[in-house]
């Protein structure tokens, strides 16, 4: 029965972590289409390797564990566009963690990791990367990492103004709260 409900657990946070994903993946093309007009023709990597993401995650209903092969080199192209991004612009935050997406989605949990911590460390303060990195950590089992995180998320949005952040709070809120209980935790390791 334990098994089943950290099963179902772990469903949850997995759909969670792709619905904000996609609103945030979806926001960002439509910002760079009404600021670029039309996609053809982009020669930034990162901008076509945005564009495949999202057509990507536009075609797929439902994303599993178990990706097909097909899938897999749509995904392994995209890394590859985000790796010339990045050597291109060692600092762009936006590359590492649509990377990290993509290296969740192909189950590279500790890539994924790694690109966000990268990310974190070049903007401490974007917020969505600590709550992006702690729903990776937290289904890697690492609960202390993840707790810090959502800890961290919870304090950057603390006083922001938005309705979405507003049901984010309460989510992480909540999120916090079971994580603790789970794992015996009454303060966070630093």
């Amino acid at each position: 029965m334990t098994t089943k409900i950290r099963q179902t657990q772990a469903d949850l946070v997995k759909a969670i972590y792709l619905l904000f994903a996609f609103a945030i993946l979806l926001l960002a093309a439509f910002t760079t289409v009404l600021a670029f007009g039309d996609t053809n023709g982009t020669t930034n990597p990162r901008d076509r390797a945005g564009y495949l993401l999202r057509d990507f995650l536009h075609h797929k209903t439902k994303i599993e564990g178990n990706i097909s092969a097909g899938d897999m080199k749509q995904l392994e192209n995209m890394i590859a566009l985000y790796d010339e991004a990045i050597r291109q612009h060692p600092d762009d935050v936006t590359a590492y963690s649509q990377r990290a997406f993509v290296f969740s989605l192909m189950q590279n949990d500790e890539k994924a990791i790694e690109d966000y911590s990268t990310a974190i460390n070049l903007q401490p303060s974007a917020a969505d990367l600590y709550k992006n990195r702690a729903i990776i950590y937290e289904k890697v089992g690492n609960l202390e990492a993840a707790l810090r995180d959502y800890e961290k998320f919870a304090s950057l949005i603390a006083y922001a103004p938005t309705e979405r952040r507003a049901r984010e709070r309460a989510w992480v809120s909540e999120k916090i709260q079971q994580m603790r209980s789970q794992s015996g935790l009454t303060e966070t390791p630093n």
